[in-house]
């Protein structure tokens, strides 16, 4: 058995060309490249048992052999795929059985009635050009570009990606390698495996905007390892919704994608003193600079779909209404091309190398025992929420509902301790879990209205500054607004006395 450790990337055709002339490539690769053609044969039942269990099982023809291939275990995070693989020669396209016994899933592969539904799934064919590069003195690499493509029945998908996957040396070389290579070459992380690409064509779902998703976390992680856990779930998160902020028009795409870095940057505040302080303060600024890129689109977002609806349905034959509506949909059509732009730049993928490069290295086990003084996770996680609870405590004292700014401040400390508490439910009480995020919740949701109202005024000013004739109908979507969160406030007295009532429970 071996542990494959590869960087996976995504290359688009017309780039391929600028990789063979790549002059960091051909500095770093030993001898010439080698080109062949493999064809690949993906085995499954037609319940995906295999896939299900985060298991792949292929037979490969390379040349004249056919090689045997079992992964399992590990999986992809910000295109850095980990994955225990064992192989066996075998002398035709039919499975190995017995090599498969020296598995983890020995019990499955020995299960008379799985292996009667066990078959071929669907086929890749590619050719894959490979390089052997030097990491660095005594490190080496195996750079592949494969081109062709996968079919499931009547069904394909191209391919064209560049995998480099560790020979020897140290993982965090591949995002060294990577980051120089992607200074000369446009290559984006890429985490979705060929095979998922053929299960999707057996199954196809119709894509949609992805949600955060539990975090897991055990008491005896140690607490960078806990963070690393906690950060890559959420570039997870970011990362599945790429290409929807890129190509679609559903603006969930880009809250979802903010969504995942504000969970990210609050993450990082949480664990700031167990981190690495001048390389994480440098990644959190960099990941504020995308958020705003984000942020605007999806502020503009709110406006035109959330915002402004209401108001048009009250009054559907307002011409003043119809002139902001116009206006706001150039706006937001601006918004998104920087937000686009922002996903589809090189200095996104640079962050992200640099970022996973980062969690990789906290995510490794500890190779020595814990220092005396090292605080242990479930010890760290309660600190870290009553640090949360009592920032939210100190900026809703005594306030006065007319104090925006103070109502901005305690909306977002309630978010920051709504996400701490998402990030370590698996440590805590599954009913204080709950509890806590539900009050936290209510909190945001009243602020938030008011909220939207200062972030309306903002969007507001920036249209009359456009066109001083709309001033009527900014005036009306104001007026609106500033009730509605003035309603939301009448609220917020239930919602405070609900918080703080949970907090004295516990």
């Amino acid at each position: 058995m071996a542990t494959e450790i590869e960087l996976k990337l995504a290359i688009a055709a017309d780039d391929v060309a600028r990789l063979r002339r790549s002059g960091i490539l051909r500095a770093a690769a030993a001898g010439r490249p080698v080109t062949r053609t493999l064809h690949n044969i993906y085995f499954d039942t037609a319940k995906r048992d295999l896939a299900r269990r985060g298991m792949a099982l292929r037979l490969r023809k390379s040349g004249r052999q056919w090689i045997q291939t079992f992964k399992c275990g590990g999986g992809s995070d910000g295109g850095l795929h980990l994955r225990d693989e064992f192989e066996t020669v075998v002398r035709s396209p039919v499975l190995d059985l017995a090599a498969l016994a020296a598995t983890p899933a020995a019990a499955l592969f020995a299960d008379p009635g799985f292996l009667a539904q066990l078959g071929p799934a669907f086929v890749t064919r590619f050719r894959r050009t490979m390089w052997i590069v030097a990491l660095a003195p005594g490190e080496t690499a195996e750079l592949a570009l494969d081109q062709g493509q996968v079919t499931a029945g009547t069904a394909s998908t191209p391919i064209s990606e560049v995998e480099i996957e560790l020979l020897e040396g140290d993982p965090s070389h591949l995002f060294d390698f990577a980051r120089r290579l992607l200074a000369e070459v446009p290559l984006r992380l890429e985490n979705v495996t060929k095979a998922e690409r053929g299960y999707r064509l057996l199954a196809p779902v119709e894509p949609a905007p992805v949600r955060a998703s539990p975090v897991v976390l055990h008491a005896d992680m140690r607490v960078p390892r806990a963070f690393a856990t906690v950060a890559l779930g959420c570039v997870t998160q970011l990362q599945a919704n790429e290409r929807g902020v890129l190509e679609s028009d559903d603006p969930e795409y880009i809250h979802q994608a903010r969504v995942a870095l504000r969970r990210l940057r609050s993450a990082f505040g949480i664990f700031r003193d167990a981190l690495p302080r001048e390389r994480s303060a440098a990644l959190a600024e960099r990941l504020r600079s995308l958020g705003s890129a984000l942020g605007g689109a999806r502020d503009w977002d709110v406006f035109s779909t959330e915002t402004l609806p209401p108001i048009e349905a009250a009054m559907p034959a307002s011409a003043a209404l119809a002139s902001v509506r116009e206006a706001a949909d150039a706006r937001r059509r601006q918004a998104r091309r920087i937000a686009r732009e922002a996903i589809a730049s090189t200095a996104y993928t640079t962050l992200l190398l640099d970022l996973v490069a980062m969690l990789v290295a906290l995510a490794r086990p500890a190779t020595s025992s814990p220092d005396p003084g090292e605080v242990a996770l479930q010890r760290f996680a309660r600190d870290a929420l009553a640090k949360r609870e009592k920032r939210v405590r100190r900026a809703g004292k005594s306030l006065a509902v007319s104090d925006l700014p103070a109502l901005h401040a305690l909306r977002i400390e309630a978010k920051k301790l709504r996400y701490a508490t998402e990030f370590f439910q698996a440590l805590l009480p599954r009913k204080a879990v709950k509890a806590g995020i539900a009050n936290a919740a209510d909190l945001q949701e009243i602020l938030g209205r008011v909220n939207d109202a200062a972030v309306t005024g903002a969007l507001l000013a920036a249209l009359s500054q456009d066109d001083a004739d709309l001033s009527h109908g900014t005036g009306i979507v104001l007026g609106w607004t500033q009730a509605r969160a003035c309603l939301a406030l009448e609220h917020f007295d239930v919602a405070w006395a609900r918080f703080a009532k949970h907090r004295r429970a516990r």
